[in-house]
């Protein structure tokens, strides 16, 4: 496919749409590995076109698990002394290298909302005063609490990440059979989220959403393509 010429599917074409994403993928996933280990420059401009593919492969991975049929497992409280079974094993990796995330994080939640007024600083607080609605004592802000171990620098979460990507899209129905079990397992305890994507969908998908589960995720698609490629201007 002439991915420079040929016209973006829309989400109404569901097997061409993922058929185009899935060519621009692959190119796209052999470039962003060339780039690695080509310096911190390199990967600091190239890091948004890697979380683009990502949020792709994520998306191909998740319509392909749509499709796999998987009987429910029953909910069973494992009994006092036994060790919960094995997990079923995966594609064969490298040792070292990260497995590709599947499931989105969530947003997260706003804390309580910060209080508005003015910190009052020790010396503008006398002994003895009243405070009006406008101003609130002075209090030590607490120290963030420091975060175990060293983030790696840019450059190697770049190649990991890429190396990620690679490998996961190499081995599509694995990560998909993977997904399924995954989407099993929070159907068998009722969980609120069922999706491996952080967002729901849009207003006006909701209704269609209900009954087809994967057109949302097509509109994802299209928009992604859409940031690759660039606009139509044919």
């Amino acid at each position: 496919m002439n991915l420079a010429h040929a016209p973006l599917p829309t989400p109404a074409e569901p097997d061409r749409l993922e058929a185009f994403a899935h060519d621009l993928l692959g190119h796209l996933v052999r470039a962003l590995l060339q780039l690695a280990g080509q310096g911190r420059d390199r990967a600091r401009q190239a890091f948004d076109m890697l979380v683009l593919a990502e949020l792709m492969l994520r998306r191909l991975i998740y319509l392909a698990a749509l499709r796999i049929d998987l009987p429910v497992p029953v909910a069973t409280r494992p009994s006092p002394g036994t060790r919960p079974p094995a997990a079923t094993p995966g594609a064969a990796r490298m040792p070292g290298l990260p497995r590709f995330q599947l499931v989105e994080p969530l947003p997260r939640e706003a804390g309580p909302a910060r209080d508005p007024r003015p910190l009052l600083d020790p010396a503008d607080c006398p002994r003895i005063t009243v405070m009006d609605a406008h101003a609130r004592p002075w209090m030590q802000e607490p120290a963030p609490a420091a975060l175990p171990g060293v983030r790696p620098d840019l450059e190697t979460r770049y190649l990991f990440r890429a190396q990620a990507l690679a490998g996961a899209f190499a081995n599509l129905n694995d990560e998909a059979a993977r997904l399924a079990r995954w989407i099993a397992r929070r159907k068998a305890k009722e969980s609120d989220r069922q999706s491996p994507l952080a967002l729901p969908p849009e207003p006006e998908d909701l209704d269609r959403a209900r009954t087809d589960p994967a057109w949302p995720v097509l509109v994802d698609i299209h928009l992604i393509a859409e940031h690759m490629v660039g606009p139509d201007t044919s």
